[in-house]
């Protein structure tokens, strides 16, 4: 009877030890592909940048509210959060949220390129992460996001971004651009921002501020209000060349008070590139102050021209009778809430779009839109096993005792 307890006992200890805090830099893992490395304070957050081609999961919600207080390791002199990497070396690994979300997040940096929990993704992946600002929320001169200043060649899949963005040029409200001085290839899939965003000059976007990728954007949105004192301004994207846009929208208002282009989901598409834009609605006022730049879809096209296909645009809401392009049709609010208006244009409501007054104000919404509702890994699993073992346990442990009394 002794032995049985020994044993059992034995097992309990063994179980306790499997899931002790690990004694390193991170809560667990090794940063390879099987084994990330688990993340689950602001401090071990940090760290990624002393290694940004490993692999990396988060293990629970982080918010960076104290780490970025004044006296803390993240405060730096006023500036706040220093973002991740640089142009080179980029982020190149893989960050996989799980599920959860970076909160507290804010960063001064008015002088400075590159500003987001990242500074440039480049043959990288970030997926499954929600990014939420505090305060004045991202602040920089040149390529400014939530999640990146910058992506070349790389993924962000499944991915939310809140809160605010200020910038001189290229500021959008989850990436500040997408491209780079080589040839790129960007995917954004299933992502959206719910942000303010702002430029003094050039390029401001709800979710993008510069696309100027091969790649492509799919399955994403944009809400927010959208501003620019001196250029292109847009619900969805700033300026956006090559590569393709499709099944997109933008719910946020754009406006500009100079005579450069607004556009209810891009303010210029073809600028630097001939770019394809399907399926892609817009719903947000527009305003500014040159009307033949200010459309309900795009404000203008560029040089390199624009394929535009089966798009529309709300000509109540936005304030705008023309779309900018062919291509781009304007509907009443009520049209834009009937599945026949989208189906008779071919759009997909088997697997893709849904359409209801009960989700996004009766406007077109996404049937598999996952972000922000992930199943959370890591933890959880960890304190089930726990419990199942101890249950275990304490059924035997009793059992034996009763067993050990009727002899």
């Amino acid at each position: 009877m002794r032995a049985k307890f020994v044993i059992l006992s034995g097992l309990l200890i063994l179980a306790s030890l499997a899931f002790a805090p690990k004694a390193h830099a991170f809560a667990g893992g090794d940063g390879s592909v099987k084994n990330p490395y688990i993340i689950t304070t602001a401090a071990e957050l940090d760290a990624v940048r002393n290694n940004l081609g490993a692999h990396y999961k988060l293990g629970k919600d982080i918010d960076l509210t104290e780490y970025l207080l004044p006296g803390n390791p993240g405060y730096h002199a006023g500036a706040g959060w220093k973002p991740i990497g640089s142009w080179d070396p980029a982020f190149s690994g893989v960050f996989d949220g799980g599920g959860y979300m970076i909160s507290g997040l804010w960063s001064d940096r008015s002088g400075e390129h590159f500003i987001g929990l990242f500074a440039r993704i480049h043959e990288g992946t970030v997926e499954s992460l929600t990014v939420e600002t505090a305060g004045t929320g991202m602040k920089g001169n040149e390529q400014v996001g939530v999640l990146t200043g910058n992506i070349g060649s790389g993924t962000i899949r499944n991915c939310a971004a809140h809160g605010k963005v200020t910038g001189r040029i290229m500021a959008g409200g989850l990436v500040g651009y997408a491209g780079g001085s080589e040839y790129t290839i960007a995917y954004i899939e299933q992502s959206h921002a719910t942000a303010d965003v702002s430029t003094t000059d050039y390029a401001a976007g709800g979710l993008i501020g510069l696309w100027a990728s091969s790649g492509t954007v799919e399955k994403c949105y944009a809400t927010g209000s959208v501003f620019s004192g001196g250029g292109t301004v847009g619900g969805f994207v700033g300026t956006a060349s090559s590569g393709l846009i499709r099944n997109c929208y933008a719910l946020g208002s754009a406006a500009t008070d100079t005579r450069n282009a607004a556009g209810g989901f891009a303010g210029t598409l073809g600028a630097y590139g001939k770019i394809t834009v399907e399926n892609c609605y817009a719903v947000g006022s527009v305003s500014g102050e040159d009307a033949s730049r200010v459309h309900g879809f795009v404000g203008t096209v560029g040089s390199f021209g624009a394929d535009i296909a089966n798009c529309f645009f709300d000509v109540e809401t936005t304030g705008q009778t023309v779309g900018g392009s062919p291509g781009a049709t304007g509907k009443s609010t009520e049209e834009m809430k009937t599945k026949t208006t989208f189906t008779d244009a071919g759009w997909d409501f088997e697997w893709i779009w849904g359409i209801g007054a009960h989700r996004n104000e009766g406007y077109p919404y996404f049937l598999a839109f996952r972000t922000g509702q992930i199943p959370r890994t890591g933890d959880s699993g960890k304190v089930l096993l726990w419990l199942i073992l101890s249950a275990v346990f304490l059924t035997l442990f009793f059992a034996l005792g009763r067993k050990r009394r009727t002899q």
